[in-house]
């Protein structure tokens, strides 16, 4: 059977601070095929050579021109050896609302909800939107650090902030989540105490 090792680096890590430092997150990486990987290697270290590069080419270094020398041949070694590249850019401020959307209303982590907010996926979709459009950037960093770390004292704040915001629009909707909101603060309390 045919092994693919994949290199996945990250740009864009701004730590905690996920709304003003950075707002996007990247993901970027290339599949080699297990048995091509040491000729490719020795391509790699001879341009290395060649150029007097050494260490890890940054983002911002780049944009600036710092390593021409070395990024272009680079790219074309990649591309020359025709190896997949892969990438994700996220905006965090949607992903934190996704974040909320999974761990409230998703039946899988909740036991207070049923899958009628996870299927079709189009509601989740518009809840997440809502989240992203409404939400203050407060309230999305403490939704980050309460769902990231496990606050329950955060995790109660964020639960009232929501409620807030979502009497804000249907009625049935805010009654639902009440119950959702109540059982994941319990749920979320013993996960902290353990």
């Amino acid at each position: 059977m045919k092994k693919i090792i994949v290199f996945v680096d990250e740009s864009g890590n701004a730590g905690a601070n996920l709304i003003d430092k950075q707002p996007f997150f990247t993901l970027v990486g290339m599949a080699i095929d297990e048995q091509r990987i040491e000729s490719i290697q020795k391509e790699y270290i001879e341009l290395e050579r060649q150029t007097g590069f050494e260490g890890e080419v940054k983002g911002s270094g780049a944009i600036k021109g710092g390593f021409t020398d070395f990024v272009i041949p680079a790219v074309n070694l990649v591309l020359s050896n025709n190896l997949p590249i892969f990438w994700s850019v996220i905006e965090r401020r949607f992903m934190i609302a996704c974040i909320i959307v999974d761990n409230f209303f998703d039946d899988a982590f909740n036991n207070f909800v049923t899958s009628e907010w996870m299927i079709p996926s189009q509601k989740r979709q518009d809840l997440a939107n809502h989240f992203y459009d409404n939400l203050s950037d407060e309230t999305m960093s403490l939704a980050y650090n309460a769902l990231t770390y496990g606050n329950s004292t955060q995790a109660r704040l964020l639960i009232e902030k929501l409620k807030q915001n979502l009497r804000k629009i249907e009625l049935y909707t805010v009654l639902m989540l009440s119950v959702c909101f109540q059982g994941f603060c319990q749920i979320l309390t013993i996960f902290v105490m353990l």
